[in-house]
């Protein structure tokens, strides 16, 4: 809110303050009682009334970048804490210059808070970390769905059907060996329960075949994997999909987008930006599967 002088138009402004609590506190504009005309006017009331206009406008666009407490850097710092100085790992400092804080830098807070010895300036715009982050994201997005279609595409094919079909096998070749390994433990359960067995003989025989258990259960978790990647309506990890599919067609970054996709930004000195995405594993795990299928 602007506080208007009224006095430059020759009028008397009461009831601007009360006190509470044994402390002054200001009254709202609206209930302030103005009596105009108690004396000589400075200036006219159409010049008073126009300078008052264009206040309005300056506090519109001052609140249009700040927060009650000074300039809103939440607004345009996304990162927060993910981005980092690639030499001493602290978090960057998120900065503004120029009176109408139009240009946004990030700078290393070591450097910032020390002699300027201990680490480097680190300077890079707020325009650059952005690009870099949404070009990342994008391309990371991108990939996902053309190797997934290549991935489903290929495994069409009679080779990969075949390869499907003999590690579906093998899953039920697995699933019932873990069946009689199973019982035959549990058979010596009932031995020890029925006084056949000692203790001892116990302990032994069943660590044997529950070893065995975890054993086929690893190898049925890791043929069913395989077969899987073979499958003509493969699929990539659900939750995975369903990020890829909402942010797909977004055309500027968000701070919703980063908290999604970003893992840690890194800013080495000259402005060079490397960002690490939260799925970057489970893509090189999709890039192998789609080099695998173009490779046959």
């Amino acid at each position: 809110m602007t506080q208007a002088n009224y006095a430059y138009v020759g009028d008397s402004v009461h009831n601007r303050y009360k006190r509470a609590n044994g402390k002054q506190v200001k009254i709202p504009k609206e209930e302030w009682v103005v009596v105009e005309d108690t004396h000589e006017a400075l200036v006219s009331r159409e010049d008073f009334e126009r300078v008052q206009e264009l206040l309005v406008g300056n506090a519109e666009r001052f609140h249009s970048t700040h927060g009650e407490n000074g300039y809103d850097h939440a607004r345009f710092n996304f990162l927060g804490k993910k981005i980092i100085c690639a030499d001493c790992g602290k978090v960057m400092g998120f900065r503004t210059e120029g009176v109408k804080h139009d240009k946004k830098f990030y700078r290393c807070k070591t450097y910032l808070q020390s002699t300027h010895g201990s680490c480097t300036n680190h300077k890079v715009s707020l325009e650059e970390v952005n690009q870099a982050v949404f070009g990342t994201v994008t391309a990371h997005m991108r990939l996902c769905i053309d190797a997934e279609e290549t991935v489903r595409r290929m495994n069409a094919k009679a080779g990969s059907l075949r390869k499907y079909d003999i590690y579906g096998k093998e899953a039920d070749r697995i699933k019932k060996e873990l069946r009689k390994e199973t019982d035959v433990k549990a058979g010596v359960f009932e031995d020890y329960k029925d006084g056949l067995i000692d203790e001892e003989q116990y302990v032994q025989i069943s660590g044997k075949y529950a070893e065995k258990i975890r054993e086929l259960s690893a190898r049925l978790v890791e043929v069913q994997k395989v077969q899987a990647e073979h499958s003509s309506e493969y699929r990539i990890d659900g939750g995975w999909k369903a990020v890829v599919d909402k942010y797909l067609d977004m055309r500027n970054l968000t701070r919703e987008m980063v908290e999604a996709f970003v893992d840690k930004v890194v800013v080495h000195e000259g402005a060079c930006v490397e960002v690490y995405l939260k799925y970057d594993d489970v893509l090189e795990e999709l890039l192998r599967i789609r080099a695998e299928r173009e490779a046959v």
